[in-house]
């Protein structure tokens, strides 16, 4: 009969993701260098778990949540969804339990008071750079609409069930949970361009986190921020809502990308605290131009 204790099972984690080697079958040839346009990025969009659940949760979102928050290596991460800033329709794609994979729009009608009152303060947005991702990851979320939801697949993200993940059903319509089926998407839809390296039901919120957050994109020094861009960024950081409304769309996609291309930077070059503020200021952007 196994013992597994939480420490133990993250630790295994964590070296899991520290130390293993890719497959050469399955090699990854990113697109190297800053994003210079939001049609080649997409961003996955985490939720920090909270000490103690919202008042009102069912039994089963408060055991998901104790799941994620013991059996998943720091920092945990309670969801993760698809981002796309293409202008181009909805820009959320998400899945959560107890309903079906869809387009934002599909969840009702409290986007903003989710995103930037209930959950505030507690986003982190992790680019993704790969040529003409947007259109890539927005076509292929398309065949996913309605997946329905697994709870019980989450066992299967940690060990020791994680050894078995990839032998799960994980095509068009297999039940998924949040991180694994942005990873699904992620993977199909940027194939060798993708950063996910396992099997998508691998993945739990935060182990995603971690394998998002390993990318390699840079090979030269970041490029420095002009006044009117930086102005820009401090505008959608710190701004008023109608500061936010009186900024040009060029100039928020200027500063958006910006922002990405920092968060890739200190997530190469910087320590864990550096890293997980350009994360926190690059969701605080996407979400104050989109909800103001």
């Amino acid at each position: 009969m196994f013992s597994f204790s939480m420490e133990a099972l993250s630790s295994v984690t964590t070296i899991e993701l520290q130390q293993e080697t890719k497959n050469p079958a399955e090699t990854i040839t990113p697109v190297h260098g800053e994003i210079e346009s939001l049609d080649d990025v997409v961003f996955a969009l985490f939720l920090e778990c909270r000490e103690t659940p919202l008042p009102g949760s069912s039994t089963a979102e408060k055991a998901l949540e104790s799941l994620i928050r013991n059996c998943q290596p720091a920092p945990s991460m309670a969801h993760v969804e698809l981002l796309l800033f293409d202008g181009k329709g909805d820009p959320h794609f998400a899945t959560y339990i107890g309903r079906q994979a869809g387009w934002g729009f599909s969840f009702g009608d409290s986007q903003q008071s989710f995103y930037m009152n209930t959950n505030a303060g507690l986003w982190r947005a992790v680019p993704i750079h790969a040529k003409a991702a947007a259109v890539r990851v927005r076509a292929e979320c398309g065949w996913h609409v309605d997946t329905p939801y697994s709870l019980a697949r989450y066992a299967c993200s940690v060990p020791p069930l994680r050894a078995v993940a990839g032998l799960l059903p994980d095509g068009v319509g297999a039940p998924a949970h949040c991180a694994a089926l942005t990873a699904r998407c992620l993977q199909r839809a940027l194939k060798s361009e993708s950063p996910i390296r396992h099997s998508p039901p691998w993945y739990g919120p935060s182990t995603l986190l971690i394998e998002l957050s390993t990318q390699r994109s840079y090979r030269n020094e970041m490029s420095e921020c002009d006044h009117h861009t930086a102005c820009t960024v401090d505008t959608l950081l710190h701004g008023s809502a109608a500061a936010i409304e009186g900024l040009k769309a060029d100039d928020q996609k200027y500063a958006l990308m910006h922002l990405a291309n920092k968060c890739m930077w200190e997530s190469e070059t910087g320590d864990a605290v550096s890293t997980k503020l350009a994360q926190k200021q690059l969701a605080m952007g996407l979400l104050r131009a989109l909800y103001k």
